[in-house]
């Protein structure tokens, strides 16, 4: 896999915006989640 080749990089750059996406989904899944049980 190379990272150099220009070709992968926007492919790269959008796994991430995805990957930070969901993992943002999930935090605030979790928080609702907990928000939930403590009332």
């Amino acid at each position: 896999m190379e990272l150099a080749n220009s070709g992968s990089l926007p492919c790269i750059k959008q796994q991430f915006s995805f990957v930070l996406r969901f993992s943002c989904n999930a935090i605030r899944r979790y928080r609702l989640v907990n928000r939930d049980r403590q009332s």
